[in-house]
């Protein structure tokens, strides 16, 4: 299959996913309204990526040369400080190693599982570093802390693997281990929180030349 026309059914096949129709229909499902504040996140986020789907494409998604690594400081462009209804959030790369963080970003994992019937909590224990080499060769965290105490209530990865496309290894850039503490997730709080994630998620995937949809 010729690059473009993979390009263009992925492209297609998000917008109807994404379309106004779709997103109300899977919005009456169960689990997407277990209760009112889930339903409040799911059409607020679904109208989010719905915009993402029509902005420009063919954006870097991975890195040349895994080897060269970006520099991991505490902070990135795009990052900063800014309020995320009514707390002060900011937005930083963790410095890899860093004890404080590790025991942070561990307790965050362990006190806030996936909801559910079945409660699931995927932890990293004991070190959050060292387990986040299996996602790949290059990984970066991304941050996000209470700028008044300082406590991290937020957090993800992203890291760039090796994977296949149109038959061709290439580095891709993959975003995974989203975790928010329940003072992010109320309100509008989320979303304003994954707007500006993404945005910096952009940022970051600047650094490389690899491109693909």
């Amino acid at each position: 299959m010729e690059p473009e026309r993979l390009q263009r059914g992925c492209v297609e096949a998000r917008e109807r996913f994404y379309a106004w129709k779709n997103i109300w229909r899977r919005g009456l499902d169960p689990v997407n309204r277990a209760d009112a504040a889930m339903w409040w996140h799911f059409y607020g986020i679904n109208a989010l990526f719905r915009r993402e789907v029509r902005q420009p494409r063919r954006l870097p998604v991975g890195r040349r040369g895994l080897a060269r690594r970006a520099d991991p400081g505490p902070r990135a462009a795009g990052a900063g400080s800014r309020r995320s209804g009514g707390i002060a959030i900011r937005l930083e790369l963790a410095v890899p190693g860093d004890p404080a963080v590790d025991v942070a970003l561990r307790r965050l994992l362990r006190e806030n599982p996936l909801p559910g019937k079945i409660v699931l909590a995927y932890e990293r224990e004991p070190s959050y570093f060292a387990a986040a080499g299996l996602e790949g060769p290059f990984h970066q965290t991304l941050v996000a802390r209470d700028v008044a105490t300082g406590e991290v209530l937020g957090c993800a990865n992203r890291s760039v693997r090796s994977l296949f496309v149109n038959g061709e290894a290439r580095p891709v850039g993959y975003m995974s281990q989203l975790r928010l503490h329940p003072r992010l997730r109320r309100g509008l709080r989320l979303a304003r929180c994954l707007v500006r994630a993404f945005e910096l998620y952009r940022t970051l995937h600047a650094d490389g030349a690899p491109r693909s949809t």
